[in-house]
C-alpha cells in the first residue's frame, strides 16, 4: 500500500511579528536573571530586587507591543499602496488628508497629481507623510488608540474584533489589555511606586499579548488580501 503523502502548510507572517518573536527571546533573558536573583539570601533586600525585575519584564512586554504595532501598520500600509488598484479600498479619512492637501495647495495645478489614478503615485511618493501624520498621534498602544490607527491606515474597522479565542472573547480581551497597560503607566511615571509586580503578572501579560499579536497579524492579512486580492506575507 503506498504510503500517504503528508502536506504540509506554512502559516506566513508580517515582518513585525517576527521582529516580536525576538523579542520574546531576550525576555527569556530577564527570567534567568530572575531565577538567579531567587537563590540569594536575604529575603527582604531579594524580594525587592525580584520586584523590580518583574517591572522591568511588564515595561518590556509594553514597549514590544507597542513595537509591534508601529511595525506592522506601517508594513501593512505599504503593502497597501503597492497592491491597492481602486482608490475606493483606501481608508476614507486618508483619502479626504489627501484632498485637504490637494486644495490647500498654493499650486493651482495640484489637482492634476491624483487625476488619471495618478493619486496611488501621489500617496506612495508622500507616504511617510500621510502615515507619519497618524503614527504621531499614536501614543499608547491601548485598544482604542489602535482601533483608530488601523482603522485611518488601512481600514479595518475595528481590528479588537479580532482579538478572540478559546475562553477569550474581544471584550475580555480589551479589558486586559488595557488593565496592563494601566499599571505600565503607574510604573514608568510614578518610577517608584507601592504596587507590587509577581513574576506571573509580566508572564501573563506576555502571553496575552503573543495572542493579539497573532490575532492582528491574521487579521491583518485577510483585510489586505480582501482589498488587493494579494497576500501580504
Amino acid at each position: 500500500m503506498p504510503k500517504k503523502l503528508q502536506i504540509y502548510y506554512k502559516i506566513m507572517n508580517s515582518i513585525a511579528f517576527s521582529k516580536f518573536q525576538e523579542t520574546k527571546e531576550e525576555i527569556a533573558t530577564l527570567w534567568e536573571m530572575h531565577v538567579e536573583l531567587s537563590g540569594t539570601s536575604g529575603q527582604g533586600r531579594r524580594n525587592d530586587r525580584l520586584s523590580i525585575l518583574n517591572k522591568t519584564a511588564l515595561v518590556f512586554v509594553s514597549a514590544s507591543w507597542e513595537s509591534y504595532i508601529e511595525d506592522v501598520i506601517q508594513e501593512s500600509f505599504e503593502k497597501l499602496l503597492l497592491n491597492v488598484k481602486e482608490a475606493d479600498h483606501l481608508p476614507m479619512k486618508l483619502r479626504m488628508q489627501c484632498v485637504d492637501e490637494i486644495t490647500n495647495s498654493k499650486d493651482p495645478t495640484a489637482i492634476w497629481k491624483i487625476s488619471d489614478k495618478k493619486w496611488i503615485t501621489y500617496i506612495t511618493d508622500n507616504k511617510k507623510k500621510v502615515l507619519g501624520a497618524w503614527i504621531e498621534k499614536f501614543h499608547s498602544p491601548k485598544s482604542e488608540n489602535i482601533k483608530d490607527l488601523f482603522s485611518n491606515t488601512v481600514g479595518i474597522k475595528d481590528i479588537t474584533k479580532s482579538w478572540f479565542w478559546q475562553r477569550m472573547n474581544y471584550s475580555n480581551a480589551i479589558e486586559k489589555l488595557d488593565d496592563y497597560l494601566d499599571i505600565r503607566g503607574k510604573i514608568v511615571h510614578r518610577l517608584k511606586t507601592e504596587e507590587k509586580i509577581k513574576k506571573w503578572q509580566a508572564d501573563d501579560f506576555l502571553g496575552h499579548v503573543s495572542l493579539l499579536v497573532e490575532k492582528t497579524d491574521n487579521a491583518l492579512k485577510i483585510h489586505l488580501e480582501s482589498l488587493t486580492n494579494v497576500s501580504p506575507w
